[in-house]
């Protein structure tokens, strides 16, 4: 087993463990200046022109006679890279399914990454499951929120699923989760059983929110339906007298920092933030990043959710808002809620999910950073049961568990 555990007090001290089975209103905002503006994505366009045709007549026969070859090396070498990265993931997470390549940004693409993502269906035992949608009058007392209503990026509603455990004495917090995908696939609705369970396990309500997905809806829209929901989510906390915990996996990390963020400015107490592998710089994949990101996600696909979330950035004059755009951005870390982040050492997002844990840890904030190696993107999805994956998770709860007491 080579699951290793850090954490990360106030006074920068680490340890590790191995082998571990009413809205208030938006004026404390900073000001506009205090954010690092949006920076844009022209150094993400992928060129795609073509070679000047030739003069020679030849050419095209002497390339013709080379193709199949040319293929077959190219082919020869991608699967040798490939399996040199495949002995260096830990054997209980190993999958033929790893060797699907994920680069593309077309409907297979998407359809790919829904079905290897999707996990078990149904509810299990003792699990109850009902549907709101959070109307967008929530956000009318609300500032800034309520400020950008009648765009046209704000929705009718937002759909969240709520997942309640029968019996007990009543949830212990209200935790929000939010899927995966990338930024441009993954839904709410194949995700009833890990919901279910995190509910059970948790004894929290847990609120998963089916939000917008880019490219069709770019940001702000889908970080919208994320803060209208979030503030929902508050409203349950308040009228209950629970501890709010906000948490998401992949892209879900990303909605869900910028979420953290958010409600923040807002002076809206939360009490934790679960980030699993999150999506957070958008920088990441604009050059090769050789041991990170040869499995399940790759450069180009972080390039391509990017570009896709992003593309309207430049028609976002509002500075607050432009600041949700890419947490990673984030200048001032300091009074954002206590973090669990956890990641693999193989993951593309390794290296911004460790930065942000250090940032977050200098800025004074109680960070818990979780490394598992010889882990890839997502790798619980592909082996949940596994005893490194079953750890992860365990770690999670154990998080979730001291946020809400």
């Amino acid at each position: 087993m080579t699951f290793q555990y850090h954490q990360q007090r106030r006074d920068g001290s680490s340890h590790r463990l191995s082998d571990l089975g009413s809205l208030s209103e938006l004026s404390s905002i900073h000001n506009p200046s205090d954010f690092k503006h949006h920076r844009t994505l022209k150094d993400l366009s992928v060129l795609k022109g073509r070679p000047e045709s030739r003069k020679h007549t030849t050419f095209p026969r002497i390339v013709g006679a080379g193709v199949p070859a040319l293929v077959a090396a190219g082919a020869a070498a991608w699967g040798a890279s490939k399996a040199k990265a495949y002995r260096r993931v830990l054997p209980e997470l190993r999958t033929k399914r790893l060797f699907f390549p994920v680069s593309g940004s077309n409907a297979f693409f998407t359809w790919l990454i829904d079905s290897l993502w999707a996990g078990a269906t149904g509810l299990p035992e003792g699990v109850q499951m009902t549907q709101a949608a959070v109307p967008v009058d929530a956000a009318l007392a609300e500032p800034f929120l309520a400020s950008f209503m009648l765009d046209a990026a704000f929705p009718h509603s937002v759909a969240v699923r709520e997942y309640h455990a029968l019996g007990g004495s009543g949830a212990r917090g209200i935790l929000v989760w939010i899927h995966g995908g990338g930024l441009v696939t993954g839904s709410a609705y194949n995700k009833d059983a890990y919901c279910g369970q995190l509910a059970l396990d948790t004894q929290c309500e847990v609120l998963s929110i089916q939000y917008r997905l880019a490219p069709q809806y770019p940001f702000p829209a889908p970080f919208f339906d994320v803060a209208l929901a979030c503030l929902y989510a508050w409203q349950k906390a308040e009228e209950a007298h629970v501890p709010l915990v906000i948490s998401g996996g992949s892209a879900g990390g990303c909605l869900a920092s910028a979420a953290c963020q958010y409600l923040t400015d807002a002076g809206i107490p939360v009490a934790a933030q679960i980030l699993a592998y999150p999506m957070l710089d958008c920088e990441t994949g604009t050059q090769p990043t050789p041991g990170y990101g040869d499995f399940v996600w790759s450069r180009r696909a972080n390039q391509y959710g990017w570009k896709s979330y992003l593309r309207n950035i430049d028609a976002v004059t509002d500075p607050r808002l432009a600041s949700y755009a890419v947490p990673a951005h984030r200048v001032d870390m300091s009074s954002l809620p206590p973090a669990w982040i956890g990641v693999g050492n193989m993951d593309l997002f390794y290296r911004e999910s460790k930065a942000y844990a250090d940032r977050l840890q200098a800025a004074g904030v109680d960070v818990e950073f979780v490394e598992v190696d010889g882990m890839y993107h997502a790798a619980d999805g592909f082996a949940p049961t596994s005893a490194s994956m079953t750890a992860f998770y365990n770690s999670q709860l154990a998080a979730i568990a001291r946020a809400v007491g």
